[in-house]
């Protein structure tokens, strides 16, 4: 009988996707989000192929960890607050010493640093989550909830982690101009933001329409294939124009520098 494997497969990759902030009259780079990839050519290379090898032999904890190193090590040049993210069970005592050793490796002031949250699997020690979060809070790391208005336990996650972030899960942004009731859900969120003192943003934006009709119930932020797929990393910036422009503050963010840049694209999130 063959033995399961239960090591993380490597070489692990990671592409960068901006966040965008369009409520100047020039878009700039809020942040890059940092995504993992497996092993170029594998089965495993995609996100959901990835992450459910992960789940069913247990690893988050050891796979987060590894992202987290890999994705410091790519960003630490990028002149822009860096989100990453983390399983729930891995925010547990250890963590911050962890992540602020690895952001001292890289050069990196943890004030720009995101933790997105996200929901497969539940947090078992919550006493050891809330001091975890108040360590990384010291440091000037901020909280994000991802997939917000989806998942079996979003308002409670909200909770526990009083998020500095809330990102609307795609399924309520794709398709939102055309869709009251989507709408009204995007504007109750909105208001729960608020009552937390968090700033949305919206994931999974593809469509003009849906980026205006966001702005205009108050979102500024927002990150998906209208303003950048997500993108392989390279120490010359100048292999990708699009990545190359949105990190100079000054420069615009614009559609028509993506599209040289697809063909180098790992498979989208």
């Amino acid at each position: 009988m063959t033995q399961r494997r239960t090591t993380l497969p490597k070489p692990l990759g990671t592409v960068v996707q901006p966040i965008v902030d369009t409520s100047t009259a020039v878009p700039r780079l809020h942040a890059i989000e940092c995504l993992t990839r497996g092993p170029r050519g594998t089965r495993l290379e995609g996100a959901l192929p990835l992450f459910e090898y992960i789940r069913s032999r247990g690893l988050e904890t050891q796979m987060d960890r590894a992202c987290i190193s890999e994705a410091l090590r790519n960003a630490a040049g990028y002149p822009c607050l860096i989100s990453v993210n983390v399983h729930p069970g891995t925010l547990q005592d250890g963590f911050s010493h962890f992540l602020l050793n690895e952001s001292q490796r890289w050069s990196i002031d943890p004030a720009r640093l995101i933790i997105e949250i996200g929901e497969q699997t539940p947090c078992t020690n919550i006493q050891s989550f809330h001091r975890t979060l108040c360590e990384l809070r010291q440091h000037g790391v901020a909280i994000a909830i991802d997939d917000v208005g989806f998942g079996h336990s979003n308002y409670k996650a909200i909770l526990d982690s009083r998020p500095e972030f809330m990102k609307i899960d795609r399924y309520f942004v794709d398709g939102s101009a055309g869709d009251r009731t989507r709408m009204v859900v995007i504007e109750s969120i909105l208001k729960l933001a608020d009552h937390f003192g968090a700033t949305v943003i919206a994931e999974g934006v593809e469509r003009e329409e849906d980026h205006l009709a966001l702005r205009g119930v108050g979102i500024k932020l927002f990150q998906g294939y209208l303003f950048g797929r997500p993108l392989q990393v390279s120490r010359d910036r100048s292999e990708h124009p699009f990545v190359d422009g949105v990190l100079q503050y000054d420069q615009p963010i614009h559609q028509t520098l993506v599209e040289p840049c697809i063909n180098l694209a790992y498979q989208g999130h």
